[in-house]
């Protein structure tokens, strides 16, 4: 697929540019009904209102059609952006017939307006599609199940009944529509502008209530009986409105394609959704890739979209253009219409039309029309705060404050290195200021297209780039320099005495421009993590069972450390997991919160293991953990380096921390995580290998295992897209060529020459925590145990009985062993080639079995002994009491470890 830079803009503005058409309100009116909003729904609001008389005032922020609606993808269709089957089964039947017969009736009475007036906003008549890319997709089936057919007109479809369509399954639903969002408006504006007055470029900034509402703009004000407030996010207005609605980024490319997709409207069961259409004949446009607000990556969100279309539309794609909107969600996905009960004036709001904006908007628009002359629309109960038990919250008390006229301190020059931007607040005012050669410069903070923070966007020069939307302002002056943001930032003027930055918070008089809207607050979801933490500690409670009463049987440090180890590994690893499921699932992506909960608990998981190691094993002695600082020889750096990555996680995985950090260096601080989870895996596997030879450990490997094929098979797909020439290619490189060389010389250190491959085994017997404890405390060598054989031993020859070689079963071991007969007594006789890793306490034991790998076969064998050295040729005497013809095997086996370190089957 082609590579180009699109334009930073919807396709609506190329035919129908950005521009004020409109005057500046720079005078106090009254009025019967002030509408703040100029997209559809305060447009469609004044259009009702208008012909009955009433005196109107319109306030719009920015520009005609140039918010959210002029984002819009422009489907016209009647069917609710909700899951129908959850209101179904909280609302009922007649509910959702109501609610859909709603939308039917206002999407008929929005094309008669368009036909009546002949608008040119080239409007056509299509069907929509709403469809699973595989057969009996659960998701498609139960909206089918749920919708009311006789209101709704929809039929089943296939690729076998229409062969055009994209879908395996769908729903089609006719007589729905598409139009030029831009020349619509702009066409309704224009027939307005006679009978009402509209003001563009004058944002709310301040509303006081009263037996009349009164809204303040910078320059002007408007007095009305009624308010209606037609905004995508009322918080901005009405922060106790805040809780109501979810927030979201959704994304949107078009280009040139040479196929041909039939006029249509479509959109998939994917969660989030994708949804796209044709616009005119080789013109493909496509949205999706939703991310929570504060959250959106541009960047990513392209190539996700680019990724899509490729897999799902067509090969034959030249991007041309992309862009972003805001889309609100309620809880249930229908929107809100309300009256203001805090407000002792008439205030009305409607807000919450996720991807409906087009039949929601104007179906609220009438019902605010409806509610400014006395009269309940027959629909107003079906949108009420009441059918969710959602309310307003608290709403705070607020005082009028004067802007500060004249030079307050904003701080030292030296708080201000040269090209960094830094954020300050000064009485309650967000500033962004930053030194370039030598002169501060200062601007408002709160991005005027959506409140981001400047401070936290990268700096190109003079330019400030928005982290929320990409929007760019020059920093020397506050002017636009890229969409979406169309409103300059407030500049203030600045001074250097002394050493000291001084500001003038008033404008400066070519920026008087309002202070963008407020920050929006970050969501929080306490109920979702409080029914979330049952999970871990249930699973946590299985681990610490199954340790204590069968592998580290009755043994509480040990099954303490080892459930901990196990519960908080597993949890990370199912967060990795989770990455990769988003990736293959996206509909699954709106859970995005369960990852962040899963890494956090199991980091305390991790913590409580680490803190069981140093109080069983090392009594807190730092220095025996450290007993050597090469992760080869000592695995607990391995762990450390883990522990210390995963706690910065833990640490930064909260809003605030994104928000305090920046979107790009969280990001880039969390990529750290690879590092971790190859640390960890190496300390796993290097400190105790055993310990992953049981069902827990099992599934903690499934997990691990398909993380990283999954991780690599994104990683190969993402860099051959990118033709490998990124960053991301070489640095993922890198990282595989540090776990081939770490496990290489790894296995070198544990593996003598001719070394044979690990056999799995059971979880061995009982384990010795003190003994453990020693031997690591001593700098990991058991003393007792010689490196030379005796010399006595050396010598040794007589008639061999038995042989055989030792097998590899945990830890490198060679050479071979045998038995012998001297003067009518037997001998277990070690050969000069032998040669194991040293362990504390190494027990030497007759095993009757060929194959000792279980706890039985170890008990019922015959224990000869500690093992007099790792290394050489050494001689054991075994009691007269064993019979020789029921040994099959000798075993070396660490008690301290409870690991057999490895066996020689006898012949």
């Amino acid at each position: 697929m082609p590579q180009t830079s699109p334009r930073p803009s919807s396709l609506w503005f190329d035919d129908v540019p950005d521009r004020r058409r409109f005057p500046i309100l720079e005078q106090s009116l009254e009025a019967d009904v002030a509408i703040v909003g100029g997209g559809i729904v305060g447009l469609l609001a004044a259009w009702h209102l208008a012909r009955r008389g009433k005196r109107i005032v319109l306030l719009e922020k920015n520009h005609i059609a140039s918010g959210d609606t002029g984002a819009t993808t422009a489907f016209l269709s009647r069917v609710p952006d909700a899951d129908l089957a959850a209101l179904l089964a909280k609302h009922g039947a007649s509910f959702v017939a109501q609610v859909c017969e709603a939308a039917r009736v206002e999407q008929e009475e929005l094309c008669t307006i368009i036909t009546s007036q002949n608008f040119a906003c080239d409007f056509k008549n299509v069907s929509s599609y709403y469809g699973a890319y595989e057969k009996d997709d659960t998701a498609l089936e139960q909206t089918w199940n749920s919708i009311p057919q006789s209101v709704m007109n929809a039929k089943r479809v296939s690729k076998e009944t229409v062969p055009s369509l994209p879908f395996v399954d769908a729903i089609e639903f006719q007589n729905e529509g598409t139009l030029h969002i831009r020349k619509f408006l702009h066409a309704l504006a224009d027939v307005l502008s006679s009978t009402i007055s509209i003001y563009e470029e004058s944002e709310v900034i301040r509303v006081e209530d009263g037996e009349h509402v009164t809204l303040r703009t910078p320059n002007g004000s408007v007095t009305a009986q009624t308010v209606l407030v037609a905004v995508g996010d009322p918080s901005g207005l009405f922060p106790e409105t805040t809780s109501l609605i979810e927030r979201f980024v959704t994304f949107v490319v078009a280009g040139q394609t040479s196929d041909t997709l039939a006029p249509a409207l479509y959109w998939d069961t994917n969660d989030p959704y994708y949804y796209f259409r044709p616009v005119g004949d080789h013109t493909l446009m496509v949205g999706g890739a939703d991310m929570p607000f504060g959250k959106a990556n541009q960047q990513t969100a392209v190539s996700t979209l680019q990724d899509f279309i490729s897999e799902h539309c067509t090969k034959s794609f030249t991007l041309t253009h992309s862009w972003s909107g805001s889309i609100f969600h309620t809880s249930d996905g229908l929107p809100y219409v309300f009256r203001h009960t805090g407000m002792k004036g008439q205030v009305m709001i409607a807000t919450g039309f996720a991807g409906n904006g087009l039949v929601f908007g104007p179906l609220a628009a009438k019902i605010l029309a409806s509610s400014a002359i006395g009269k309940a629309h027959e629909a107003q109960e079906l949108f009420a705060l009441s059918r969710t038990g959602a309310a307003l919250e608290k709403r705070a008390t607020e005082t009028f404050q004067k802007t500060a006229h004249g030079f307050v301190p904003l701080g030292s020059l030296s708080d201000f290195p040269e090209g960094k931007p830094v954020c300050k607040t000064i009485d309650g005012k967000p500033i962004m200021a930053c030194q370039l050669n030598g002169k501060v410069y200062a601007i408002d903070n709160q991005c005027s297209h959506a409140g981001g923070s400047l401070c936290e966007g990268e700096l190109d020069g003079k330019v400030i780039q928005c982290p929320l939307h990409a929007g760019r302002f020059d920093i020397t002056t506050g002017a636009v320099i890229g969409p979406p943001p169309i409103r300059p930032q407030a500049s203030y003027r600045t001074r250097v005495q002394n050493g000291n930055v001084d500001i003038d918070l008033a404008p400066s008089p070519s920026m008087t421009q309002p202070s963008a809207p407020r920050a929006i607050r970050h969501e929080r979801h306490w109920g979702t993590l409080l029914k979330f933490l049952p999970i871990p500690l249930a699973l946590w409670i299985v681990q610490f069972i199954l340790q204590y009463t069968w592998l580290t049987k009755d043994e509480l440090g040990g099954s303490l450390l080892r459930s901990f180890a196990l519960t908080g590994a597993t949890l990370i690893s199912a967060a990795l997991f989770s990455s990769i499921v988003f990736k293959f699932v996206p509909r699954l992506a709106r859970h995005w919160r369960i990852r962040r909960y899963l890494g956090v608990s199991g980091f305390v998981f991790i913590a409580l293991h680490v803190l069981s190691v140093y109080h069983f094993f090392f009594d807190y002695n730092v220095r025996a953990v450290y007993y050597s600082f090469n992760p080869i020889e000592n695995p607990m750096i391995f762990g450390s380096v883990a522990f210390g990555i995963l706690f910065l996680m833990a640490a930064t995985s909260s809003d605030w921390a994104v928000q305090k950090l920046s979107p790009k260096r969280w990001k880039f601080l969390h990529r750290f995580v690879y590092i971790a989870e190859i640390s960890t895996i190496f300390h796993f596997l290097f400190i105790n290998p055993q310990l992953l030879k049981n069902p827990p450990g099992y599934v903690l490997l499934t997990l691990i295992g398909l993380t990283v094929l999954g991780q690599l098979y994104w990683w190969i797909r993402l860099s051959a897209k990118r033709q490998f020439r990124t960053g991301g290619t070489v640095v993922g490189v890198l990282l595989i060529l540090l776990v081939v060389v770490l496990g290489v010389l790894e296995y070198r250190h544990l593996n003598p020459p001719a070394p044979q491959l690990l056999t799995p085994r059971e979880e061995p017997l009982e384990e010795s925590v003190e003994k453990m404890k020693e031997f690591m405390q001593g700098g990991g060598t058991d003393t007792t145990i010689a490196t030379e054989p005796p010399v006595e031993d050396q010598a040794f020859a007589e008639t061999v009985v038995k042989q055989g070689k030792f097998e590899n079963l945990n830890y490198m071991t060679s050479g071979a062993v045998h038995l012998e007969e001297k003067d009518g007594a037997y001998m277990i006789v070690f050969q000069d080639s032998f040669t194991t890793p040293n362990g504390p306490d190494l027990q030497l034991y007759l095993t009757k079995n060929t194959e000792p790998t279980s706890r039985e076969d170890i008990a019922a064998g015959v224990n000869i002994g500690k093992l007099k050295s790792t290394n050489g040729k050494q001689v054991y005497p075994i009691p007269d009491s064993v019979d020789i013809s029921d040994i099959h095997s000798v075993t070396i086996h660490c008690k301290a470890f409870n690991v057999p370190w490895s066996y020689a089957v006898l012949q």
